[in-house]
């Protein structure tokens, strides 16, 4: 009970500061699902690090058909979160500060420069380095490794901080944090 409770709570403030969005909070069909699908997934990589031979991911086994099912549900938010900004960005001309940013890792994804490697060399040689963008997929990864594991770490210290705050030892820390409000 106190594990799933403090899962959604960490979903949605994971969500909040990662994108500004509150992904299990949504009434469209992108967002109806993803606080199950996160979970389905989240078991299904720790079931595969648990297995001693797993079955190959390409193998249409009925638990790889479930796992890349909810993958879809949580890129489909990610990569709608993405377009949107980029939309709201490129509509205000990628004005910093505008309406389109709102200071959270996706702008911060979103506005990161990669220095081409290639262009760093040619830049030892005395040519001029270039930079492009993060790509989709690359700010997608980004996104989804950080969603995924500040979620699953958020929600399992918060699950273990009320687990510790009512044993008995405890009962002195309760009073001091009921005081404070």
């Amino acid at each position: 009970e106190a594990s799933n409770t403090m899962s959604s709570a960490a979903l949605r403030i994971v969500g909040l500061c990662l994108f500004s969005s509150d992904p299990a909070g949504g009434s469209d069909a992108a967002t109806k699902d993803f606080g199950s699908a996160l979970e389905e997934c989240l078991e299904h990589t720790a079931w595969i690090s648990r297995s001693a031979l797993p079955p190959p991911k390409w193998l249409p086994t009925r638990r790889n058909r479930r796992f890349w099912r909810n993958l879809r549900v949580l890129d489909s938010f990610v990569y709608g979160l993405i377009e949107e900004r980029r939309s709201a960005l490129s509509a205000e001309g990628g004005a910093r500060g505008g309406d389109g940013q709102r200071g959270d890792l996706l702008d911060m994804l979103l506005s990161a420069q990669v220095v081409d490697e290639e262009a760093e060399r040619a830049e030892r040689d005395e040519a001029a380095a270039t930079t492009t963008g993060l790509s989709t997929t690359e700010v997608r990864d980004e996104a989804m490794t950080l969603l995924l594991a500040g979620h699953e770490t958020s929600a399992l210290a918060l699950t273990w901080c009320l687990h510790f705050l009512s044993s008995d030892e405890m009962a002195g820390w309760r009073d001091e944090i009921a005081e404070e409000g």
